[in-house]
């Protein structure tokens, strides 16, 4: 399958809430991407790659809303505990979650429980991830310069405070998907000072 099939089908299970299932989609992407960006090296080694070169930007992201096809996609805000300094200690819990959702394993639940926490955690056993992270990766997927070919029916758009952009305009594009968010969090910050407004004017 192409990195573009992997992110559609990872979009309509996020907004299914299939997480386990959308994170064995997102898991393939990432290696067919690394698998561009690094042709000849070895899985392991291009994915946790793939995942040093774009931890400032996943991070960035779970820190600011973050978007799914559909509106009715919960958001949260990360209270982000990870120190930069443990960037090795966040790949290795990443990486090793992403290689059983590569292999596809029956199990990953045992090993992975995906939830509406603000950080990356570990209780009894399993890894915890926040759904923002989930979102984040699949935003590294879609703005890795490798990428920049891919394309999928152009009805496909991402949502940032109800601001559509077409997920095809974001392909190999960092700079334009930052700037969707932003665009995203100012019109929030509208919205909430007109009722400030609005409120005051009531009195």
């Amino acid at each position: 399958m192409a990195v573009s099939d992997h992110v559609k089908s990872c979009v309509e299970l996020l907004n299914q809430q299939q997480f386990d299932n959308a994170f064995v989609q997102l898991s393939q992407a990432i290696d067919v991407t690394a698998k561009k960006s690094c042709s000849g090296k070895k899985s392991a080694w291009r994915c946790r790659a793939f995942l040093k070169t774009h931890l400032p930007f996943a991070l960035w992201c779970m820190q600011n809303t973050v978007a799914s096809e559909q509106l009715s996609m919960v958001t949260y805000f990360s209270e982000q505990e990870i120190k930069l300094p443990e960037a090795e200690k966040w790949q290795d819990a990443v990486y090793s979650a992403l290689r059983s959702g590569m292999r596809g394993e029956k199990n990953l639940k045992e090993k992975l429980d995906i939830c509406s926490d603000t950080k990356i955690s570990e209780r009894n056993g399993k890894i915890r991830f926040p759904v923002t992270l989930l979102e984040a990766l699949l935003f590294a997927v879609v703005i890795d310069p490798a990428n920049n070919k891919e394309r999928v029916e152009d009805h496909y758009r991402f949502y940032f405070s109800r601001q559509p952009v077409r997920l095809n305009a974001l392909w190999g594009d960092k700079d334009a998907l930052i700037a969707a968010v932003r665009n995203g969090c100012i019109a929030d910050l509208e919205q909430q000072l007109k009722r400030v407004v609005d409120d005051l004017a009531v009195c």
